[in-house]
């Protein structure tokens, strides 16, 4: 019995070391600085999650990381403008689905 307590404490160690290093790749991850950034000030206007977020003079980064949640090509644009909820939606569909937007902000 004494094993299966030690490995259910192991596994939440392991999870806790998991989940700082997701939100360490948000947070270390450019493409995701202004979009995150965008969200949380959205997010404090409104006092609620949504609305839309426009950003202007995309980076590379930025482009494939709304392109790779959003499925849409924003390879050519110099702007987007987007739904916080699609965003947090596509969210749910990464491995990231296990943290709420407010963990990762």
């Amino acid at each position: 019995m004494k094993w299966l307590q030690r490995g259910n404490g192991q596994d939440k160690m392991d999870r806790r070391v998991k989940g700082r290093e997701d939100l360490i790749y948000f947070k270390d991850n450019p493409g995701y600085r202004r979009i995150f950034n965008g969200i949380y000030k959205k997010y404090r206007s409104l006092g609620r999650l949504g609305g839309t977020i426009t950003l202007r003079g995309l980076t590379r980064d930025e482009k494939n990381v709304l392109s790779s949640h959003l499925r849409r090509d924003y390879s050519r644009k110099s702007s987007a403008s987007f739904s916080v909820n699609a965003f947090v939606e596509s969210l749910g569909h990464t491995r990231f689905n296990l943290y709420s937007l407010e963990e990762i902000l």
